[in-house]
């Protein structure tokens, strides 16, 4: 009787775990911000370590050159407004551009 407890244990964690990574995977998104004002791979450094103190980013890709920052994202636990808002308190200071916020996907 015992093992049989311990298998059905067993198979409903297994079960419990899937579930978290399925949601955690269904969660995950991206967004491309354009237009932002990087010059070089100092300002690219500064953007990333700004986004990624955000609970909730994945990932970030800047290209210095096309002005890109693509990032991977929970959108259960931040937004891309969210990483907006960070980078328009850094292109203030650093008096540098920043595009429009790009809609939620």
């Amino acid at each position: 009787f015992g093992s049989r407890v311990g298998r059905l244990y067993n198979s409903f964690y297994n079960f419990i775990k899937l579930w978290e990574i399925a949601s955690i995977v269904s969660n995950m998104t991206s967004v491309t911000f354009e237009s932002v004002g990087m010059t070089c791979e100092g300002c690219a450094g500064a953007i990333t370590r700004i986004l990624t103190k955000l609970e909730g980013v994945e990932e970030v890709k800047c290209d210095v050159e096309k002005k890109e920052v693509a990032v991977k994202y929970d959108k259960s636990k931040v937004t891309a407004k969210d990483m907006h808002e960070k980078m328009k308190k850094w292109a203030s200071a650093a008096n540098k551009e920043l595009g429009e916020c790009p809609e939620e996907a």
